[in-house]
């Protein structure tokens, strides 16, 4: 069932458009598109950041926590060829995707900026995602594909402290994590 793997492929494009459709029965201005998905791209890049670095990272003192944190990430530094610790899926990704819905409702009162800016977030999510399984599952060794293959596998294999951005050395850069990782 490989297919199950790639599911959030479809789902999240799927969610989009439907959102982008309830949104628009507003008045809403089309061009308002034109900045608010690429705002929440940009979103999506301090979130992949931060969520690596604080989270997927944490030590937590509690043993429960720690299984949590063990299952969703430490468990693909330890096995980081395995398909099924690539992809994050959608059980873990949709409840996040809600809350986040709910969140920039709120802090905009726009069903329509809302959903615009999540769809950008949902956009850089799978575009890390792609990236992500691309990374690991493949001789990636040039171009955009192959820096960034250099960056994050000098994080898996080097020093875990440094080059959290998978998609961008951005926020690595900003926080003073980025390291400068030379070819092979």
């Amino acid at each position: 069932m490989a297919w199950v793997r790639f599911c959030s492929f479809w789902i999240y494009p799927s969610l989009a458009c439907l959102l982008l459709f309830l949104s628009l029965q507003q008045v809403t201005p089309w061009k308002q598109l034109l900045w608010l998905i690429p705002w929440g791209w940009f979103i999506w890049s301090l979130l992949e950041y931060a969520l690596h670095r604080f989270f997927f990272h944490w030590n937590p003192h509690h043993r429960r926590l720690k299984k949590i944190v063990r299952s969703l990430h430490v468990s693909h530094h330890v096995d980081s060829r395995n398909p099924d610790k690539i992809l994050v899926r959608p059980i873990y990704s949709l409840p996040v995707s809600a809350l986040f819905l709910a969140g920039l409702y709120t802090v905009t009162g726009s069903f329509f900026a809302a959903s615009a800016l999540l769809t950008g977030l949902w956009l850089g999510f799978l575009y890390y995602e792609l990236v992500h399984y691309r990374l690991h599952l493949s001789k990636a060794d040039s171009g955009l594909l192959g820096y960034q293959r250099q960056g994050h596998f000098y994080h898996h294999f080097v020093d875990s402290n440094h080059c959290f951005g998978v998609t961008s050395p951005l926020w690595d850069l900003v926080f003073g994590t980025y390291r400068r990782v030379s070819a092979r």
